[in-house]
């Protein structure tokens, strides 16, 4: 959740009409309340009279309490973040409106010339957005990893790369996959390509070293006549195999639509202390190619195929991938936080989702057609409800 959505859910607990002081603090009580602090007077003041005065106020604040807003760069990132909110706007919806928004958003923008839509202007604006952050692919680019990437251009940066244990040789640490963070959790997700045949027994390395507990896969092995994943299972049921050091068994296969699901057991065959088995869900939706979309109570079954294969191993991260780790998976992890939100908070926020998202990872959520798709997922989720207070209550 982006600081500014933070404040918008403060501030509905907490309007700014009321005369009881709001209680800010962090470590120190200067460095990032301070930032909220100020970031909240600015929202108000835009709000109410349509300008900024950030210097005036942080002045004023610093004669209250020293130290205010401790850093340049948190000085910056106001910035910064009241100019995503001019361009921007409030992102979030919440649940009674989706379908309003969703309406909208489907029409061309009042005032534009050019006709186009909302989801493509907000999309426009995301690319925009998200392609101001930098970010170092050091690792990813190196000569010694060039055959571990699928695509040249899908990489993980050096901020949110998952890194294996590391062994004598360059790369031994290197797979192509990143961290993503949930709403729940941060770094929930690991986001990767579908294995190549030489990084196979990587993908399990990180499965195992970093406890993960589900995989879902957006691929077929082959689409459209190309490769997009490995084969990283045993075929069939009750058969086994081992990928580097860890040994494979499939427990059970259950088909669930376009769904198969798979209960796996890993197991260390060198012992090396701690745990020696564990046990991983691997879901598989066989209705996404590439290029497409699924129909949206897919994504929504496999939603809750995972939601229960999670109940028996919280806190533990889930594998999503797709032939680069980019767009499907990218799609995927921002519709299974948001619902998540929208389970707890009635609210949810693709926009500033997919842009958190894509400072760990790039491009995930990759065109305009997947971020409607995001949308859609959500509203379909809502009309399973036979009315929107009906969820509220659920909620």
């Amino acid at each position: 959740m982006s600081l500014i959505s933070f404040i918008h859910r403060v501030r509905k607990e907490h309007p700014a009409s009321l005369t009881t002081p709001l209680l800010v603090h962090c470590s120190a009580g200067v460095g990032r309340t301070g930032t909220f602090i100020l970031l909240d007077v600015a929202m108000q003041q835009m709000k109410r009279e349509g300008t900024l005065s950030v210097f005036q106020h942080l002045k004023n604040m610093r004669t209250q309490r020293m130290k205010l807003v401790q850093t340049q760069a948190q000085y910056v990132f106001i910035h910064d973040s009241l100019s995503e909110l001019v361009v921007c706007g409030k992102t979030d919806v919440a649940a009674g409106n989706i379908r309003i928004r969703m309406i909208q958003l489907q029409k061309p923008v009042p005032g534009d010339p050019s006709g186009v839509i909302g989801f493509q202007k907000q999309f426009e604006t995301l690319e925009e957005v998200s392609s101001q952050c930098e970010a170092s692919y050091q690792e990813a680019k190196a000569k010694y990893n060039a055959g571990k990437n699928r695509f040249p251009d899908k990489l993980p940066n050096e901020l949110g790369r998952v890194r294996l244990w590391f062994g004598p040789k360059p790369g031994s640490d290197y797979i192509n996959a990143s961290f993503i963070d949930g709403y729940k959790q941060r770094k929930a997700y690991i986001a990767t390509q579908g294995p190549m045949e030489g990084t196979v027994a990587d993908l399990w390395r990180m499965i195992w070293e970093h406890n993960c507990s589900c995989i879902v896969m957006l691929c077929q092995t082959q689409e459209k006549g190309q490769v997009s994943s490995h084969c990283f299972w045993p075929e069939g049921e009750k058969e086994e195999a081992v990928y580097g050091k860890l040994r494979v068994r499939v427990k059970r296969v259950s088909h669930h639509g376009d769904i198969i699901e798979r209960k796996l057991e890993v197991e260390d065959t060198e012992g090396r202390g701690g745990v020696q088995r564990t046990a991983v869900s691997l879901m598989q939706l066989s209705s996404w190619p590439p290029g497409e979309l699924p129909h949206p109570t897919a994504i929504l079954s496999l939603v809750d195929l995972l939601t229960k294969a999670q109940r028996g191993s919280p806190g533990r991260h889930t594998v999503v991938m797709c032939s680069d780790g980019v767009g499907r998976t990218g799609t995927f992890i921002c519709i299974h936080s948001q619902l998540e939100r929208l389970k707890t908070e009635g609210v949810v926020d693709f926009f500033q989702a997919a842009k958190s998202a894509r400072i760990q990872r790039a491009g995930l959520v990759p065109d305009a057609a997947h971020y409607a798709l995001c949308h859609d997922v959500v509203t379909t989720y809502m009309d399973s409800f036979e009315t929107y207070a009906n969820f509220k209550e659920v909620v």
